[in-house]
C-alpha cells in the first residue's frame, strides 16, 4: 500500500497524460481511492469519476477516501451520480449520510430535491439538518426544516410521503 500510494505522490508530480490509466485503475484498490481522487481533481483525470460512482454506490470507501471521492464526483458530475447517492443515503451510516448530503449541492443536480424532502422527517436532527442543507443549497429556497413548504416546492402535495430508508413490506 505504501509502494502504491508513494507511486500516485509521484505520479501528481511528474504527470504526464499516459499516466491516466493508472489513476483510474487505483481507485479499485482500497486505501487508494482518496489519493487517487485527489489526483484526478489536480489532473483533470473524468475517466476516474464512473469508479468512483461504483464505489460509492457499493459503500466501499474507506472513511477516510469518502470525502475525497464525493470532492471528485462533485467535480467531474457523472451522469446518474446525484441519484446514485440519493439511493445511497438509504443504507449509508450517519456520517456517510452526513457527507453525501454536503456534496449533493456540488453536483447540482436538482433533479433529486424530491428524494431529499422524506429526509426531513427522519428523528435525527443531525441528518435533518444536512437534509436541509442540500435543499437549501440546491434550490436557493431557504425553507428551513418545513417539510409542508418543501413539498410544496417540489410539486409533492399530492403524493403521500414516504419515510427515509428501506421501507418493510409485510
Amino acid at each position: 500500500r505504501q509502494v502504491a500510494l508513494a507511486s500516485l505522490d509521484v505520479m501528481r508530480r511528474q504527470w504526464q497524460p499516459w499516466m491516466a490509466p493508472a489513476a483510474v485503475a487505483a481507485v479499485q484498490l482500497p486505501g487508494l481511492r482518496g489519493e487517487s481522487a485527489r489526483l484526478a481533481m489536480e489532473r483533470n483525470v473524468a475517466a476516474v469519476a464512473p469508479q468512483l460512482m461504483q464505489v460509492l454506490r457499493k459503500g466501499e470507501a474507506e472513511p477516510n477516501e469518502l470525502g475525497l471521492a464525493l470532492l471528485a464526483v462533485a467535480r467531474f458530475k457523472p451522469a446518474g451520480a446525484a441519484a446514485a447517492l440519493v439511493e445511497r443515503l438509504k443504507a449509508a451510516p450517519k456520517a456517510e449520510r452526513i457527507e453525501i448530503f454536503r456534496a449533493l449541492p456540488k453536483i447540482e443536480d436538482r433533479t433529486v430535491v424530491p428524494d431529499l424532502v422524506p429526509w426531513l422527517q427522519d428523528a435525527d436532527n443531525q441528518i435533518v439538518a444536512n437534509a436541509v442543507y442540500a435543499l437549501e443549497n440546491l434550490t436557493g429556497r431557504h425553507l428551513g426544516p418545513d417539510i409542508a413548504a418543501w413539498r410544496k416546492y417540489a410539486g409533492m402535495e399530492s403524493r403521500t410521503p414516504a419515510p427515509p430508508g428501506p421501507q418493510k413490506l409485510d
